[in-house]
């Protein structure tokens, strides 16, 4: 009881603050290879086909959808070619996490992964790719970010063509 105690109270409960930059250290080849997992993907339709609107659109922005503890901080972006744009992303989502042998708590979870968002003109879609884990959560909370993000990039499109736009 003493242990579970003890646990309960170091497992962190509170997202957290810190960033891990870097995107720029690898270049299109290494996303070429590790990225390359479809998340979510939208049709093109009224969206520009240039890859530095999305890098200005998105800039420095958090994704939240009202009423949900799950949030997506992109906070660097990168191109790494004329039709590839590489999101580093602060995510934080409440989850059970195991504590002990047969205990879990609910807690919040904070992660940086790196998402890259493509242009894919052959099929007529942006696409948000990432890395894959085992993990069922993982991929989750991956498919949530890029809903999130095509949201987010819908309203800023419309903002434009009316003058104004709005957040998540």
């Amino acid at each position: 009881m003493i242990i579970r105690g003890i646990v309960h109270l170091v497992t962190p409960s509170q997202p957290s603050e810190s960033y891990n930059p870097g995107s720029q250290r690898y270049g299109k080849d290494y996303f070429d290879e590790y990225y390359i997992y479809l998340f979510e993907k939208t049709a093109i339709a009224d969206f520009p086909l240039d890859i530095s609107w999305y890098q200005k659109a998105i800039g420095h922005v958090t994704l939240v959808r009202k009423g949900s503890a799950t949030f997506f901080e992109i906070y660097e972006t990168n191109l790494i070619s004329d039709y590839e744009l590489v999101m580093n992303v602060r995510l934080s989502y409440a989850d059970f996490v195991m504590t002990g042998l047969d205990t879990r708590k609910n807690t919040v979870v904070t992660q940086n992964q790196l998402f890259v968002l493509r242009i894919n003109e052959e099929m007529n879609r942006l696409e948000v790719r990432s890395s894959l884990h085992e993990d069922i959560t993982d991929k989750m909370i991956k498919k949530d970010f890029g809903e999130y993000l095509f949201k987010y990039l819908e309203q800023k499109k419309a903002g434009e063509r009316t003058g104004g736009y709005s957040t998540v």
